[in-house]
């Protein structure tokens, strides 16, 4: 690697990717006569003695730190749509940015019609992009299930796609963008001597194959370990949303506080860092504070402070695979390395099994409904039963659910009629109070007062519609998985445990219609390429089942004229497990015992203190 000083050689573990590459289209976090806040600028490839990037604005080249530079979402090559649309380029078409004018801050952009320029601002940036993985939305002769692709250009408004037997062009929405990508961070469910449990892998490449009939395969991974190189099933994988170069980052800050280069932190070193924390000014420590903190970091009482000290300390709640990460971008490699050499590559043809893990994040939600819906629609906009049932099936919410929440604010509100305000409707769906969600909720419902989405018929049963099918397909196959991944049980008896899954009656009923074969098969693709859904139907499902538990309850107290005891939960026996309705009317605790609500003598005693 070149320097400013000179040149050296590396291992590839101690370098760290700065932000800003050759060519990066970067804004300024600062501003000056020169540079306008938000100015789109690039990267030219230089470095001046002093190591700064330089960077050309239109008003000339300047250098800066890197870490004062924001990379832009948009870069070189990326594919983006255009907001606005006209008779030259129409709202869904591609394009792929194929370079910048600097002097007006302009993109200039290939679609198929023609390239031309566009301010930044306008353009929106593709969910599926050059390199990515994806994978087909059905499957034939020449593409199998599960079988993964990989994005390489644009072909006239189509991704061009290369698949394990050939290229193919492909509409964006017959793809989706696979579960794993090239780089992610991984843990297998499984654990075994040469992939120990905690151990962290990185996603190589596609592993391709032939099959039996001489056809070539595409539905495994190669992954990289500590020990070695496999190709898995990407069932068998799970994610992890830590990033390395936050850790090689970390690495380098505590470099740079080890002032004799030993590796460890003297007293002295730690007070110099802790007692400057937030600059001039900033909340730092007092010489005594930083004592206190320097004696409860080094355990060994040996004066030193040692990176897996650190490390124990700071990151003491994190998980296996993120101490694993966290270690790797220490360089310990006790923890964790990477040999120069691995064995050959294996297959990990096992049963696929799920198991517990350490929950590590979530995906932020993209939604497929256009933000220019949304004109006209703001929180005072009315709302009609119908036109709510209709927006929320669109982006994925149970009809039944949506109904739900409708009838409660009516009945919170005291209303009567067939309309209410967004505002109201969104509180309640978020669990939130006014404005909460409404910006999210003004292009579905958008959508349906404009006409652009058919309005369900609300005496047509569910189960006759087919978007509320398929969705209950969807939804009911992530909560077979759950029950699975809850019980340790295999994927391949998702059929045996069907019954026993807490599912709406719709979920069970459509999966419940598929044969046993087919179902594995779902649950099975389903693990390999997840689809993102709303949360709103797991609460549903969780809703169905505590009722059908109840009135279960219920039917059996009246039938022997039993009162109902629940053995997991005696409010006698501890007294701070009982939650009060109001704690300035305390009493002893009651028995209850359900009954038909009707206030006879079997009724539920309802009162201050009871619980």
């Amino acid at each position: 690697v070149q320097f400013p000083n000179g040149k050296w050689k590396f291992r590839p573990r101690d370098l760290v990717l700065c932000n800003v590459q050759p060519g990066s289209y970067v804004r300024w976090s600062e501003s000056d006569e020169d540079i306008e806040a938000g100015e789109l600028g690039k990267a030219t490839g230089e470095i001046n003695d002093s190591g700064k990037v330089k960077v050309a604005f239109a008003k000339g080249t300047w250098s800066f730190k890197p870490d004062t530079l924001i990379p832009f979402d948009i870069q070189l090559g990326a594919f983006v749509r255009w907001d606005k649309g006209n008779e030259d380029v129409k709202k869904k078409d591609l394009g792929q940015v194929v370079g910048i004018k600097v002097a007006d801050g302009s993109l200039r952009v290939q679609f198929p019609a023609g390239r031309w320029k566009f301010r930044p601002e306008e353009l929106t940036l593709c969910r599926i992009q050059p390199g990515h993985l994806v994978t087909w939305v059905r499957w034939d002769e020449d593409i199998g299930r599960g079988d993964i692709g990989e994005v390489v250009r644009l072909d006239d408004n189509k991704l061009s796609i290369q698949w394990p037997q050939l290229h193919w062009s492909m509409r964006t929405d017959e793809v989706e963008k696979f579960r794993f990508q090239k780089g992610d961070r991984v843990q297998w469910t499984k654990s075994d001597d040469d992939i120990p449990q905690g151990h962290m892998g990185y996603v190589m490449s596609v592993y391709y194959d032939e099959d039996d009939s001489g056809k070539t395969t595409g539905n495994r991974l190669n992954v990289k370990w500590p020990n070695g190189r496999w190709n898995m099933k990407p069932y068998s994988l799970l994610p992890l949303n830590f990033d390395v170069d936050g850790a090689n980052q970390l690495k380098l800050s505590f470099k740079r506080f080890d002032k004799n280069g030993d590796g460890k932190l003297s007293e002295e070193e730690l007070v110099g860092v802790l007692s400057h924390l937030g600059g001039e000014g900033g909340a730092g420590l007092a010489p005594e504070e930083c004592k206190q903190l320097f004696e409860a970091l080094d355990r060994d009482s040996n004066g030193k402070l040692t990176v897996d000290e650190f490390l124990d300390y700071v990151f003491s709640d994190a998980s296996a695979a993120a101490r694993m990460v966290l270690a790797d971008g220490f360089s310990l490699d006790a923890f964790f390395g990477f040999p120069e050499e691995g064995p050959d590559v294996v297959s990990d043809d096992d049963e696929p099994k799920m198991k517990s893990m350490a929950f590590e994040g979530f995906e932020e939600m993209k939604s497929s409904v256009p933000p220019e819906a949304a004109g006209g629609i703001d929180g005072d906009t009315e709302v009609s039963r119908t036109e709510w049932a209709t927006a929320m099936l669109n982006v994925g919410v149970p009809r039944a659910a949506a109904l739900t929440c409708f009838d409660e604010v009516l009945r919170e509100l005291g209303g009567n009629g067939d309309a209410l305000r967004l505002k109201d409707l969104a509180g309640e769906l978020n669990g939130l109070v006014g404005a909460a969600g409404i910006e999210e909720l003004r292009a579905p419902i958008g959508q349906v007062k404009n006409g652009e989405v058919r309005v369900i018929d609300l005496n047509t049963p569910s189960e006759d519609v087919r978007l509320e099918r398929d969705l209950a397909q969807k939804t009911g196959i992530d909560g077979l998985m759950y029950h699975l991944f809850c019980h340790n049980q295999s994927l391949k008896d998702a059929a045996a445990h069907l019954p026993e899954a807490m599912l709406s009656e719709l979920e069970r009923k459509v999966l419940s219609e598929m044969g046993a074969g087919q179902l594995v098969e779902r649950v099975l693709s389903a693990w390999e390429c997840s689809h993102t859904l709303s949360a709103v139907a797991s609460w549903q499902r969780a809703r169905e089942s505590c009722k059908r538990e109840v009135q279960e309850i219920i039917k059996q107290c009246k039938v022997h004229g039993t009162k109902f005891t629940d053995d997991s939960f005696n409010p006698l026996k501890n007294e701070k497990e009982v939650l009060y309705v109001d704690k300035e009317h305390l009493c002893s605790p009651k028995e209850f015992f359900f009954s038909d609500g009707n206030g006879g003598p079997n009724s539920l005693e309802e009162g201050h203190g009871h619980c």
